[in-house]
Protein backbone atom coordinates (compact mmCIF):
# COMPACT_ATOMS: atom_id res chain seq x y z
CA UNK A 1 0.00 0.00 0.00
CA UNK A 2 1.60 3.22 -1.15
CA UNK A 3 1.34 6.04 1.44
CA UNK A 4 1.34 8.44 -1.52
CA UNK A 5 -2.17 7.09 -2.24
CA UNK A 6 -3.34 7.38 1.35
CA UNK A 7 -5.16 10.14 3.25
CA UNK A 8 -5.45 10.42 7.03
CA UNK A 9 -8.76 11.62 8.47
CA UNK A 10 -9.02 12.71 12.11
CA UNK A 11 -12.02 14.12 13.98
CA UNK A 12 -11.12 16.00 17.17
CA UNK A 13 -13.01 17.91 19.84
CA UNK A 14 -11.50 19.94 22.71
CA UNK A 15 -8.15 18.12 22.54
CA UNK A 16 -5.62 20.59 21.09
CA UNK A 17 -2.66 19.05 22.93
CA UNK A 18 -3.52 15.49 21.97
CA UNK A 19 -4.03 16.32 18.30
CA UNK A 20 -0.62 18.04 18.24
CA UNK A 21 0.99 14.94 19.74
CA UNK A 22 -0.59 12.81 17.01
CA UNK A 23 0.43 15.17 14.20
CA UNK A 24 4.01 15.36 15.49
CA UNK A 25 4.19 11.57 15.45
CA UNK A 26 3.09 11.57 11.80
CA UNK A 27 5.67 14.26 11.06
CA UNK A 28 8.47 12.04 12.42
CA UNK A 29 7.86 9.38 9.79
CA UNK A 30 10.33 9.17 6.90
CA UNK A 31 7.51 8.13 4.57
CA UNK A 32 4.44 10.36 4.67
CA UNK A 33 0.80 10.17 3.56
CA UNK A 34 -0.53 12.25 0.69
CA UNK A 35 -3.01 14.15 2.90
CA UNK A 36 -3.82 14.70 6.55
CA UNK A 37 -7.29 16.12 7.15
CA UNK A 38 -8.20 17.27 10.65
CA UNK A 39 -11.77 18.30 11.47
CA UNK A 40 -11.85 20.12 14.82
CA UNK A 41 -14.70 21.40 16.97
CA UNK A 42 -15.01 23.08 20.34
CA UNK A 43 -11.79 24.50 21.77
CA UNK A 44 -10.02 26.04 18.78
CA UNK A 45 -6.37 26.22 17.88
CA UNK A 46 -5.04 26.92 14.39
CA UNK A 47 -2.63 24.05 13.78
CA UNK A 48 -1.94 24.32 10.05
CA UNK A 49 0.75 27.01 10.53
CA UNK A 50 1.69 26.24 14.12
CA UNK A 51 4.72 24.13 13.20
CA UNK A 52 6.59 23.02 10.11
CA UNK A 53 4.63 20.06 8.81
CA UNK A 54 6.32 17.87 6.20
CA UNK A 55 2.98 16.58 4.96
CA UNK A 56 -0.05 18.19 3.33
CA UNK A 57 -2.15 19.25 6.33
CA UNK A 58 -5.63 20.74 6.13
CA UNK A 59 -7.58 21.77 9.22
CA UNK A 60 -11.30 22.46 9.07
CA UNK A 61 -12.90 23.89 12.21
CA UNK A 62 -16.66 23.35 12.47
CA UNK A 63 -19.39 24.63 14.79
CA UNK A 64 -20.91 21.17 15.32
CA UNK A 65 -19.55 18.09 17.08
CA UNK A 66 -19.62 14.30 16.93
CA UNK A 67 -17.43 11.69 15.25
CA UNK A 68 -19.99 10.90 12.56
CA UNK A 69 -20.70 14.51 11.64
CA UNK A 70 -17.04 15.54 11.68
CA UNK A 71 -15.73 12.51 9.77
CA UNK A 72 -18.49 12.80 7.18
CA UNK A 73 -17.59 16.47 6.72
CA UNK A 74 -13.92 15.55 6.28
CA UNK A 75 -14.65 12.98 3.58
CA UNK A 76 -15.49 15.84 1.19
CA UNK A 77 -11.86 17.03 1.22
CA UNK A 78 -10.20 13.76 0.18
CA UNK A 79 -8.50 14.15 -3.20
CA UNK A 80 -9.83 12.15 -6.11
CA UNK A 81 -6.45 10.42 -6.58
CA UNK A 82 -6.52 8.91 -3.08
CA UNK A 83 -7.10 5.14 -2.91
CA UNK A 84 -7.06 4.54 0.86
CA UNK A 85 -8.25 6.49 3.91
CA UNK A 86 -6.79 5.99 7.38
CA UNK A 87 -9.19 6.80 10.23
CA UNK A 88 -7.45 7.84 13.46
CA UNK A 89 -8.72 8.97 16.85
CA UNK A 90 -7.25 12.18 18.25
CA UNK A 91 -5.86 10.52 21.39
CA UNK A 92 -3.35 8.17 19.74
CA UNK A 93 0.10 8.50 18.18
CA UNK A 94 2.07 6.59 15.55
CA UNK A 95 5.52 5.03 15.57
CA UNK A 96 8.11 6.62 13.27
CA UNK A 97 7.99 3.58 10.96
CA UNK A 98 4.19 3.41 10.68
CA UNK A 99 3.90 4.39 7.02
CA UNK A 100 6.98 2.35 6.10
CA UNK A 101 5.11 -0.68 7.48
CA UNK A 102 1.96 0.32 5.59
CA UNK A 103 4.03 0.44 2.42
CA UNK A 104 4.84 -3.26 2.92
CA UNK A 105 1.16 -4.30 3.02
CA UNK A 106 0.32 -6.28 -0.11
CA UNK A 107 -2.93 -5.18 -1.67
CA UNK A 108 -5.61 -7.76 -2.45
CA UNK A 109 -8.47 -6.51 -4.61
CA UNK A 110 -10.94 -8.39 -2.41
CA UNK A 111 -9.79 -6.56 0.73
CA UNK A 112 -11.66 -3.31 1.37
CA UNK A 113 -10.43 -2.50 4.86
CA UNK A 114 -7.76 -3.14 7.47
CA UNK A 115 -8.02 -3.07 11.27
CA UNK A 116 -4.89 -1.94 13.12
CA UNK A 117 -3.37 -3.12 16.39
CA UNK A 118 -3.87 -0.93 19.47
CA UNK A 119 -2.16 -0.99 22.86
CA UNK A 120 -5.08 0.24 25.00
CA UNK A 121 -5.52 -1.62 28.27
CA UNK A 122 -9.08 -2.54 29.18
CA UNK A 123 -10.44 -2.42 32.70
CA UNK A 124 -10.36 -5.69 34.57
CA UNK A 125 -13.89 -7.04 34.73
CA UNK A 126 -15.69 -10.33 34.54
CA UNK A 127 -17.21 -9.43 31.16
CA UNK A 128 -13.80 -8.83 29.58
CA UNK A 129 -12.54 -12.10 31.09
CA UNK A 130 -15.69 -13.81 29.77
CA UNK A 131 -14.93 -12.55 26.26
CA UNK A 132 -11.31 -13.65 26.35
CA UNK A 133 -12.13 -17.17 27.54
CA UNK A 134 -15.30 -18.00 25.62
CA UNK A 135 -14.78 -15.96 22.47
CA UNK A 136 -11.10 -16.63 21.72
CA UNK A 137 -12.11 -18.64 18.64
CA UNK A 138 -14.35 -15.81 17.39
CA UNK A 139 -11.95 -12.86 17.44
CA UNK A 140 -13.09 -10.10 15.12
CA UNK A 141 -16.57 -11.52 14.65
CA UNK A 142 -19.96 -10.18 15.76
CA UNK A 143 -22.19 -12.31 17.95
CA UNK A 144 -25.85 -12.97 17.16
CA UNK A 145 -26.66 -10.39 19.81
CA UNK A 146 -24.76 -7.67 17.93
CA UNK A 147 -21.70 -7.59 20.16
CA UNK A 148 -18.43 -6.96 18.31
CA UNK A 149 -15.68 -9.22 19.68
CA UNK A 150 -12.24 -7.62 19.88
CA UNK A 151 -9.55 -8.84 17.50
CA UNK A 152 -6.62 -7.11 19.25
CA UNK A 153 -5.53 -10.29 21.07
CA UNK A 154 -5.10 -12.25 17.84
CA UNK A 155 -1.51 -13.56 17.52
CA UNK A 156 -1.72 -13.44 13.71
CA UNK A 157 -3.35 -11.47 10.90
CA UNK A 158 -6.95 -12.65 10.57
CA UNK A 159 -10.06 -11.81 8.60
CA UNK A 160 -12.52 -9.82 10.70
CA UNK A 161 -16.14 -8.75 10.32
CA UNK A 162 -15.78 -5.29 11.85
CA UNK A 163 -13.06 -2.77 12.65
CA UNK A 164 -12.81 0.07 15.15
CA UNK A 165 -11.91 3.72 14.47
CA UNK A 166 -8.22 2.90 13.99
CA UNK A 167 -8.53 1.45 10.53
CA UNK A 168 -7.83 1.89 6.82
CA UNK A 169 -10.52 1.84 4.12
CA UNK A 170 -10.62 1.72 0.34
CA UNK A 171 -12.05 4.88 -1.16
CA UNK A 172 -14.35 2.60 -3.17
CA UNK A 173 -16.35 1.99 0.04
CA UNK A 174 -15.40 4.75 2.47
CA UNK A 175 -18.43 6.83 1.50
CA UNK A 176 -20.63 4.14 3.06
CA UNK A 177 -19.65 5.89 6.28
CA UNK A 178 -21.98 8.73 5.26
CA UNK A 179 -24.94 6.41 5.93
CA UNK A 180 -24.16 6.40 9.66
CA UNK A 181 -26.68 8.31 11.73
CA UNK A 182 -25.04 10.90 14.00
CA UNK A 183 -25.59 10.91 17.74
CA UNK A 184 -26.21 13.99 19.86
CA UNK A 185 -24.10 12.59 22.65
CA UNK A 186 -21.87 9.55 22.18
CA UNK A 187 -21.33 8.07 18.72
CA UNK A 188 -21.53 4.51 20.01
CA UNK A 189 -21.17 1.72 17.42
CA UNK A 190 -20.53 4.09 14.50
CA UNK A 191 -17.46 2.07 13.53
CA UNK A 192 -19.23 -1.28 13.95
CA UNK A 193 -22.21 -0.16 11.87
CA UNK A 194 -19.98 1.16 9.08
CA UNK A 195 -17.43 -1.65 9.00
CA UNK A 196 -20.04 -4.41 9.17
CA UNK A 197 -21.70 -2.78 6.16
CA UNK A 198 -18.36 -2.89 4.31
CA UNK A 199 -17.85 -6.57 5.24
CA UNK A 200 -20.84 -7.45 3.06
CA UNK A 201 -18.98 -6.19 -0.03
CA UNK A 202 -15.48 -7.51 0.62
CA UNK A 203 -12.91 -8.64 3.16
CA UNK A 204 -11.53 -6.80 6.20
CA UNK A 205 -8.13 -7.90 7.56
CA UNK A 206 -6.58 -7.28 10.98
CA UNK A 207 -2.90 -6.33 10.65
CA UNK A 208 -1.29 -7.51 13.88
CA UNK A 209 2.11 -5.90 13.27
CA UNK A 210 0.89 -2.42 12.37
CA UNK A 211 0.33 -0.67 15.67
CA UNK A 212 -1.27 2.54 16.86
CA UNK A 213 -0.40 3.69 20.37
CA UNK A 214 -2.77 5.29 22.86
CA UNK A 215 -1.71 8.50 24.60
CA UNK A 216 -3.57 7.18 27.65
CA UNK A 217 -2.99 3.54 28.38
CA UNK A 218 -6.07 2.67 30.42
CA UNK A 219 -9.63 3.28 29.26
CA UNK A 220 -11.74 5.44 31.56
CA UNK A 221 -15.06 4.14 32.98
CA UNK A 222 -17.93 4.81 30.60
CA UNK A 223 -20.33 7.60 31.60
CA UNK A 224 -23.96 6.63 32.19
CA UNK A 225 -25.19 8.74 29.27
CA UNK A 226 -22.71 7.00 26.95
CA UNK A 227 -23.69 3.59 28.31
CA UNK A 228 -27.35 4.29 27.49
CA UNK A 229 -26.33 5.50 24.05
CA UNK A 230 -24.42 2.26 23.40
CA UNK A 231 -27.45 0.16 24.44
CA UNK A 232 -29.86 1.77 22.02
CA UNK A 233 -27.43 2.14 19.12
CA UNK A 234 -26.72 -1.59 19.42
CA UNK A 235 -30.48 -2.21 19.35
CA UNK A 236 -30.63 -0.10 16.18
CA UNK A 237 -27.76 -2.13 14.68
CA UNK A 238 -29.36 -5.49 15.53
CA UNK A 239 -32.80 -4.53 14.24
CA UNK A 240 -31.38 -3.27 10.95
CA UNK A 241 -29.43 -6.45 10.19
CA UNK A 242 -31.51 -9.61 9.88
CA UNK A 243 -28.61 -11.93 10.72
CA UNK A 244 -28.76 -10.76 14.36
CA UNK A 245 -31.27 -11.66 17.07
CA UNK A 246 -33.02 -9.16 19.33
CA UNK A 247 -33.42 -11.85 22.01
CA UNK A 248 -29.69 -12.65 21.99
CA UNK A 249 -29.07 -8.90 22.14
CA UNK A 250 -31.31 -8.57 25.18
CA UNK A 251 -29.52 -11.42 26.97
CA UNK A 252 -26.18 -9.79 26.35
CA UNK A 253 -27.45 -6.43 27.60
CA UNK A 254 -28.39 -8.12 30.88
CA UNK A 255 -24.73 -9.15 31.29
CA UNK A 256 -23.57 -5.64 30.31
CA UNK A 257 -25.94 -4.14 32.89
CA UNK A 258 -24.28 -6.18 35.64
CA UNK A 259 -20.86 -5.17 34.37
CA UNK A 260 -21.75 -1.47 34.21
CA UNK A 261 -23.16 -1.59 37.73
CA UNK A 262 -19.86 -2.99 38.99
CA UNK A 263 -17.31 -0.87 37.10
CA UNK A 264 -19.24 1.86 35.28
CA UNK A 265 -19.64 5.61 35.83
CA UNK A 266 -17.84 6.39 39.12
CA UNK A 267 -19.50 9.82 39.37
CA UNK A 268 -22.61 8.09 40.74
CA UNK A 269 -22.85 5.56 43.56
CA UNK A 270 -23.03 1.81 42.96
CA UNK A 271 -26.61 1.75 44.26
CA UNK A 272 -27.69 4.54 41.95
CA UNK A 273 -25.92 2.86 39.01
CA UNK A 274 -27.78 -0.35 39.81
CA UNK A 275 -31.19 1.34 40.01
CA UNK A 276 -30.76 3.44 36.86
CA UNK A 277 -29.21 0.61 34.86
CA UNK A 278 -31.86 -1.97 35.65
CA UNK A 279 -34.72 0.47 35.17
CA UNK A 280 -33.30 1.05 31.73
CA UNK A 281 -32.98 -2.72 31.19
CA UNK A 282 -36.66 -3.17 32.08
CA UNK A 283 -37.62 -0.47 29.61
CA UNK A 284 -35.41 -2.05 26.94
CA UNK A 285 -37.09 -5.43 27.52
CA UNK A 286 -40.49 -3.86 26.83
CA UNK A 287 -39.16 -2.30 23.63
CA UNK A 288 -37.73 -5.59 22.39
CA UNK A 289 -40.86 -7.64 23.06
CA UNK A 290 -43.12 -4.96 21.59
CA UNK A 291 -40.80 -4.78 18.54
CA UNK A 292 -40.52 -1.01 18.82
CA UNK A 293 -38.81 0.82 15.98
CA UNK A 294 -35.25 1.68 17.19
CA UNK A 295 -35.07 5.02 15.40
CA UNK A 296 -38.13 6.22 17.30
CA UNK A 297 -36.44 5.26 20.57
CA UNK A 298 -33.26 7.12 19.59
CA UNK A 299 -35.30 10.25 18.87
CA UNK A 300 -37.35 9.94 22.06
CA UNK A 301 -34.19 9.66 24.17
CA UNK A 302 -32.57 12.60 22.36
CA UNK A 303 -29.78 10.39 21.05
CA UNK A 304 -30.15 11.42 17.42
Amino acid sequence: MEPSNLAVLIASRNRPIKILTLLRSINQNSILPAQVIVVTSGEYQEISNLEFWKFNLAQHHVDFSGQVRQKTFGLDFISAEIKWVLFLDDDVFLGNDFFAKMKMVKIDSKVLGYGLNHNIRHQKSFINHFHRVLQKKNLGKITRGGHAISYIDSPTDIEIKWANGLSVWSTSVVNLYRLNLPSKSHDALEDVIFSHRVSKYGRIIFLKDIEVYSQEFVETPIAFRNYISSVYWRYYFVKNNKEFSALFFLGYEFVRAINFTLIGDKSISTLKRFIKTFLNLSELTLYVFSNKEPKKILFSKDLI
